[in-house]
């Protein structure tokens, strides 16, 4: 692994197009290696994510409300094959056919002297490749953007771990290794996050139990409420947001800090307030100040 790092350090200072001559167990074996080394290097990116989300500002992530099949289909299949096809497949000249076609224009200025420009030209995808992603949040404010530089730093090492694999290995390597990344990341998330519980509270006479989803089939979303007078019987909310949850409970007030997918179910024998209800949310889980 130290070699892989040193080789990729010193080929992202010095940039070439040349390849590695290397049979199909020597490109796989490699591939494995640089694909562990873009998870170990993104870990640390993402605890300091984390610590920045949690002590700084909030992250506002875009929720995902598309099922579980459909998000494996564009992040492990297309959406890796075209952001390759973008950012990875014209940092060879003979495939950068927009740049071929400038150069006919040139007299061959750009051809004669692309061993200067490939630096500059994969240092721009590089960095290109990682402010695209900020658009996986709906932040606005002054210090996000003062903060892409780190928020969007496991997307910059992707692009230099992908553009070392495109160039080493070939186009369709780098594919292969963006697709292989997105799947761990899904499997990890359901792994981990899918139907974790985020409120836990059972006694006697009530009953409140609320799971966060990291993937969710919108089509199945329902909420139901059961109520006499001022008194909650039965609470069924089926794939839907955090927000939509606290909103049927109050119409003002501070919101949860995160928003996130949730199945939510609440039972009380002899009935509960909005407010009681409220209070035992409060209790587990971080709101806005």
């Amino acid at each position: 692994m130290k070699t892989l790092v040193k080789n990729i350090y010193s080929w992202i200072i010095h940039p070439d197009e040349s390849g590695l001559n290397i049979d199909i167990r020597g490109k796989m074996l490699l591939l494995g290696k640089m694909l562990l080394l873009y998870i170990l290097l993104s870990l640390p990116i993402v605890v300091l994510m984390e610590v920045i989300h949690s002590n700084l500002f909030r992250l506002n992530y875009r929720e995902i409300d598309i099922s579980l099949g459909f998000i494996f289909i564009m992040f492990v299949i297309v959406g890796p094959f075209f952001e390759e096809l973008i950012f990875r497949l014209p940092l060879k000249y003979k495939r950068n056919y927009l740049v071929k076609m400038i150069n006919e224009f040139t007299n061959d200025w750009i051809y004669n002297r692309w061993h200067y420009i490939f630096k500059y030209f994969l240092y721009i995808m590089i960095v290109v490749f990682g402010l695209i992603h900020l658009g996986n949040y709906n932040n606005d404010e002054p210090i996000f953007y003062l903060l892409s530089p780190v928020i969007v730093g496991s997307q910059r090492l992707g692009g230099i771990v992908l553009s070392y694999c495109r160039i080493k290995l070939g186009f369709w390597w780098a594919v292969l290794q963006h697709g292989l990344f997105n799947f761990i990341v899904i499997i990890m998330g359901y792994l981990f996050n899918h139907n974790c519980s985020l409120v836990s509270k059972s006694s006697e006479k009530t009953n409140l139990q609320i799971t966060e989803l990291m993937y969710i089939d919108k089509e199945t979303s329902c909420y139901s409420l059961t109520q006499k007078d001022s008194l909650i019987y039965s609470i069924d909310a089926v794939n839907i947001s955090l927000y939509q949850f606290m909103d049927s409970l109050q119409s003002e007030g501070p919101k949860p800090y995160d928003n996130t997918w949730i199945n939510g179910t609440f039972v009380s024998k002899d009935g509960s307030t909005k407010s009681e209800i409220i209070e035992i949310i409060k209790d587990q889980i971080k709101f806005e100040e």
